[in-house]
């Protein structure tokens, strides 16, 4: 019997190594009608024509009984593959340009990133424990020197006892591996509803003022030492939200990677900043050759030209929809209070007092905005 190739195994050995048709005609030196022929099904090199046969399989990397089977068998990469899963998490706009960001700077792919992100976890859990047990010791110092000299004085005696006591939730917190600091808040707010009920309540047992900063999140608070301890770092980390509040108790990091570097890409554009922030642009679909600094203007105007009228009509509705749900959700916690309403003039100008209506005059005054003043 003779050999046949099938199109179907022949195009998908093609699309394993990558060719064109053409690209397979240049490397095994069979014709380019031929290769067409043997992918529409048409013509199957046989018999006499075996050389052909031979020069398609050393140009597709496989033995010639493989390129004439019935079907495809699986490459070493699918067998590869089968020790796999596949994880799917959402993240937000920022952490999705975090991993951009990384593989930019430092050349690690967004898969070897999250390759890595147990091992990255585990170290910097470890040295923030670390961190913590050379402060622990401090603070032990300070409350051996607090021992030796509160003698009969109140005020010493009260903080002894403080210094003794976090000193001891903090030890063992530290045991626990309790990176965030969970199981010690829980401890302090315990020992402090405990002590409320010993005393007058007009004496200050308030767990926010009773706890150190540091144990609002201890991790958080040595993210930002550590990243601090670099020289010129593009590692961003706050402690807070907008308004300075302690981020309690997730203990997870409000961070960003390369904010200096997107601004050297990005410029003083508004729609190039919005491209990239956004998502409609990847760092990796910015043509090599326009990433030089003596080329920035063409980057950014590259990247505007990304941002069609369309995508910035759909953006500029967006951030309406986004205020205005905004100012909907205020109004209605206002009224629910018995507040009276006091929302922004310029605002009640533009929305009037709800319910809100997104139109073509809204959109055009939001795309002018972002002209004149960026996001």
């Amino acid at each position: 019997m003779e050999a046949t190739i099938h199109p179907q195994v022949f195009k998908a050995l093609m699309e394993r190594q990558k060719l064109t048709q053409q690209g397979l005609a240049d490397l095994s030196s069979v014709g380019i009608a031929t290769i067409k022929r043997i992918c529409s099904g048409k013509d199957s090199p046989k018999g006499k024509r075996s050389h052909t046969l031979k020069a398609l399989a050393k140009a597709l990397r496989v033995e010639v009984d493989i390129l004439t089977a019935c079907e495809l068998p699986p490459s070493e990469e699918d067998e590869h593959l089968k020790s796999y899963v596949t994880i799917k998490a959402p993240v937000s706009r920022q952490t999705d340009l975090s991993f951009q960001a990384v593989e930019a700077m430092y050349g690690i792919s967004r898969s070897a990133q999250i390759a890595m992100a147990p091992l990255f976890a585990a170290l910097i859990a470890e040295a923030s424990l670390k961190w913590r047990k050379e402060r622990l010791q401090a603070l032990g110092a300070i409350a051996d020197q607090l021992d030796a000299i509160r003698g009969d004085n109140p005020l010493l005696q009260g903080s002894f006892a403080r210094a003794w006591g976090a000193e001891k939730i903090e030890k063992q917190s530290i045991e626990s591996k309790d990176v965030f600091g969970h199981s010690a808040l829980k401890r302090l707010e315990e020992e402090s509803q405990l002590a409320s009920s010993d005393f007058d309540s007009n004496y200050d047992y308030d767990l926010d003022a009773r706890l150190p900063y540091e144990w609002v999140s201890p991790f958080l608070v040595f993210l930002k030492d550590y990243a601090g301890s670099f020289a010129q770092p593009d590692i961003k980390i706050e402690l807070g939200d907008d308004e300075g509040n302690p981020q309690i108790p997730s203990g997870i990091a409000d961070y960003r990677i390369g904010a200096d570097f997107i601004d050297e890409i990005c410029g003083d554009n508004k729609w190039a900043r919005i491209a990239i922030e956004f998502g409609h642009v990847s760092l990796r679909d910015i043509p090599k050759e326009l990433l030089s600094p003596e080329r920035a203007s063409e980057r950014q105007a590259y990247l505007a030209s990304q941002m069609t009228d369309e995508k910035r009509w759909e953006h500029a509705k967006s951030r309406i929809e986004e205020h205005m749900a905004y100012l909907e959700a205020r109004r209605l916690a206002r009224l629910e209070a018995g507040m009276d309403q006091d929302d922004n003039e310029a605002d009640a100008s533009l929305f009037g007092n709800g319910p809100f209506e997104v139109t073509d005059e809204l959109i055009r005054h939001e795309i002018k905005i972002i002209d004149e003043w960026g996001l």
